[in-house]
């Protein structure tokens, strides 16, 4: 099998418009990770363990649904669209969950913590995630690379 180098790709495809994963990061990551400070800040450090684990979930997620974005080259249309948000809804709380877990249990066995007092406050970050996701989807269907169609009528 040969490799394709970027001179032999075709031409719209070198140009094409990527997704803006940074946007994604932001939103569902560094966001609610200061509101949470915001909110549970003055608590002390526990408050701390918590906003990794929102901000170290939500990048986890963000980057995945931003990858996968990209190459599946999804664009400003319904099918696009939808796609984008059932990806979201599946591999968000999936890799967010997946996330919360390995950080809940490194937090419990470093610092010897009650697993059951720990685990109501990890509901309650994994809250705020799920509400950065949806924040996050709605956001990321307006940063979907527009279609060449929509750019042929702006210019017309």
């Amino acid at each position: 099998m040969t490799d394709t180098t970027p001179s032999q790709m075709p031409q719209d495809e070198q140009n094409s418009p990527r997704f803006a994963t940074g946007w994604l990061i932001t939103i569902m990551s560094l966001v609610p990770s200061i509101l949470f400070l915001l909110v549970y800040g003055h608590r002390g450090s526990p408050a701390w363990l918590y906003v990794c684990m929102l901000g170290g979930a939500g990048l986890v997620s963000a980057s995945a649904i931003g990858w996968l974005a990209n190459q599946l080259k999804l664009r400003r249309d319904i099918g696009s669209i939808v796609l984008f948000i059932l990806i979201g809804v599946f591999i968000g709380p999936l890799l967010g969950g997946m996330t919360f877990c390995v950080i809940t249990f490194a937090i419990v066995f470093t610092f010897h913590l009650p697993l059951s007092a720990f685990i109501n406050s990890v509901l309650v970050t994994f809250t705020y995630a799920m509400m950065a996701l949806a924040v996050g989807l709605l956001v990321g269907c307006f940063h979907l690379p527009r279609n060449s169609r929509d750019e042929d009528e702006d210019e017309e």
